[in-house]
């Protein structure tokens, strides 16, 4: 619940924002409740975690960043 000032990134499942709170920036949630006097100037997202990364699959035999690292 925001009933202050808010300046940045806010991640919750569920953020509101109550008569006088305010929030600059970029909101992920689920659900975004802002009331009457409230106020929200930014970007709504859905939650990072509801994203699922993309798994790489490595070719056999390429050990490019080994051998970068070994050579460094």
């Amino acid at each position: 619940m925001v009933a202050g000032k808010v300046d940045g990134t806010v991640n919750a499942k569920v953020v509101e924002i109550v008569e006088g709170g305010l929030i600059e920036g970029t909101v992920y949630c689920d659900e975004l409740i802002i009331a009457k006097g409230g106020r929200f100037f930014g970007e709504s997202k859905p939650m990072k975690n509801n994203i699922t990364p993309l798994k790489s699959e490595s070719k056999a035999g390429s050990d490019d960043a080994d051998n970068l690292s070994a050579q460094g």
